[in-house]
């Protein structure tokens, strides 16, 4: 089976591609259907020091943020959010840069974290549409495997610069 992501063919009963981590027959409208080929280095799992612990294929993470003591993470097979607790600040923070590492890796670079509550992390390549709403001053974003999600802004520069961020790596995305 070709995977539409990375154009690399799999074994016929692959649900995940061998080259870039994709789920097989996953096909992003923003940037894949504009003729990116730009294909995706794998990661290895990402073990979580969470309560109890737990693996992720960074592959399969829509988007994550921090909310409270825990990391919400959106992903592909779990409907809404999952959310992993900790016992200890530290080991969140640490894999909440672990999980940003993996997903810099996979598309190499093409991820943000954004500037709103919790500091969600979006890998541009899931992102579908983008909308801007000055007067609430929030985002909503149209994310594959997370639906359309709402980010809140304490001020209108933050949102306006996390907008101008998104828009220019997602056009530098379609010109690779």
């Amino acid at each position: 089976m070709l995977c539409t992501i990375c154009g690399k063919q799999n074994q016929d009963d692959a649900v995940f591609c061998s080259s870039c981590g994709a789920k097989i027959g996953t096909q992003n409208s923003y940037q894949w259907q504009q003729g990116n080929n730009q294909a995706f280095t794998a990661a290895a799992s990402i073990t979580l020091n969470s309560m109890p612990p737990a693996t992720l294929n960074p592959a399969d993470i829509a988007m994550f943020k921090v909310k409270k003591t825990g990391i919400a993470v959106e992903m592909d097979g779990v409907w809404g959010e999952k959310t992993f607790i900790y016992l200890n600040p530290q080991e969140m923070y640490e894999d909440c840069n672990a999980m940003f590492a993996a997903l810099q890796q996979i598309t190499k670079g093409m991820v943000v974290q954004l500037k709103s509550e919790g500091g969600p992390v979006v890998p541009i390549y899931r992102i579908n549409k983008v909308y801007a709403n000055d007067w609430w001053k929030r985002l909503e974003i149209d994310i594959e495997g997370a639906g359309r999600q709402w980010f809140q802004y304490p001020d209108k520069n933050a949102l306006n610069a996390d907008y101008t961020t998104l828009m220019n790596q997602m056009r530098s995305g379609q010109q690779q």
